[in-house]
């Protein structure tokens, strides 16, 4: 109801609604590949991790298994100060360069993969 009101508050009603989703997507917003599925579903892109699979040429769900790696070692550091058990982990130069490699692989193929959508 209250997004309703919202909307309807504005003499044009797509800048409210606008609003109420550029909101939903302020707090969904995460790195995590479940919130990423959920905010292109919003927007009615479905099945788009297959599809940045195939663009890759990487085994079924291996964007989604990276991307969550990459993003629990993130939580890790930014809320534990990458901790493991009285010392901090090890990560080397190589890890490091594996991951950005990685994500820049996924960013890549999801650019191209919404610039057809477009």
């Amino acid at each position: 109801v209250d997004q309703y009101l919202t909307i309807h508050t504005y003499q044009k009603t797509g800048w409210g609604l606008r609003q109420v989703i550029e909101l939903e997507v302020r707090q969904k917003a995460s790195p995590a590949p479940a919130q990423i599925g959920q905010l292109f579903a919003l927007v009615g892109e479905k099945g788009l991790f297959a599809r940045i699979d195939k663009r890759r040429k990487v085994s079924r769900t291996a964007t989604e298994t990276e991307l969550q790696r990459i993003v629990d070692r993130r939580n890790l550091i930014a809320h534990t100060g990458d901790r493991s058990g009285r010392g901090r982990a090890t990560i080397t130069t190589a890890e490091v360069e594996t991951d950005v490699s990685t994500l820049i692989s996924i960013i890549d193929a999801l650019d191209e993969e919404t610039q057809l959508s477009s």
